[in-house]
This record gives C-alpha cells, sequence and structure tokens, in this order.
C-alpha cells in the first residue's frame, strides 16, 4: 500500500534534501510526497528572491 504525504514548504527550505530524509524510518514502502499547487507557487516565488530561501528553490 502507498502511503502519500502533502509537503509544505518547510519540508524543501528548513528539512534536508529528499534524498538525504531517513524515509525507511517511516517503515513503509513506497512513499509517494504530494506537491500542491500552492506549495509550488510558494517555491517558485522564491526564485525571484534572494538569500537562502532562493538557493533551496533553485535546487532541481
Amino acid at each position: 500500500m502507498e502511503h502519500l504525504y502533502v509537503a509544505d514548504t518547510n519540508l524543501f527550505f528548513e528539512a534536508k534534501r529528499l534524498e538525504d530524509l531517513p524515509w525507511d524510518e517511516l517503515g513503509v514502502d513506497p512513499i509517494v510526497v504530494a506537491l500542491t499547487k500552492p506549495v509550488q507557487a510558494e517555491i517558485d516565488r522564491h526564485k525571484k528572491g534572494g538569500g537562502r530561501t532562493r538557493k533551496r528553490a533553485l535546487v532541481p
């Protein structure tokens, strides 16, 4: 059974890179991380700004 997690911007700006998170500690597989349009829009706004969040927003 797949497990769905809905992300907010904190996951991308405050946490480690998604690849580096200890997903195996959740004890489920597969894991799907959903990104909503409002969160995507906020990340896109940070791409035009400056500072640390801009750098994190630009990471592919």
